[in-house]
């Protein structure tokens, strides 16, 4: 007893031609044309950000204002979960105080006071401008 054999499936050796070929691909192609923009619209729609909890939008202004007062800018947004705004304040208020720390010592106490009163003044904007993005929603 031998087993059945499997017969290899017919190769058409005509070529299909061009209006066949284009009338068995114009289902598909309608379905990408038709799933394209769909899916596009999904991507950007655009629906109403919920603004952030109070407890969360507390605790990241009071990050934002506290540690921006010695320099961190930045460390509130992050809490927040805007990372490019949060590591930009970040890098900028370390350069910041490093460029600053050195003109304050050469220009003995006087710099130090301009270093405290500018993070102060931008702990203050930046602290402010958070709230307003953390209640209006992301």
């Amino acid at each position: 007893v031998s087993a059945p054999v499997a017969e290899p499936a017919p190769v058409a050796s005509e070529p299909v031609p061009v209006a066949a070929a284009a009338a068995m691909a114009a289902p598909a192609a309608a379905a990408v044309a038709v799933a394209a923009p769909v899916a596009a619209a999904a991507s950007h729609a655009t629906a109403a950000p919920a603004p952030a909890s109070s407890s969360k939008m507390g605790v990241a202004t009071v990050l934002e204002f506290i540690l921006g007062l010695v320099g961190f800018f930045g460390i509130g947004w992050l809490v927040s979960g805007f990372t490019t705004t949060g590591l930009f304040l970040l890098i900028a208020g370390i350069i910041w105080d490093v460029v600053a720390g050195f003109v304050s010592i050469s220009m003995n106490t006087f710099g130090f006071v301009i270093l405290g009163v500018v993070n102060v003044v931008v702990a203050i904007i930046s602290t402010i401008v958070l709230r307003g993005r953390l209640q209006r929603g992301r």
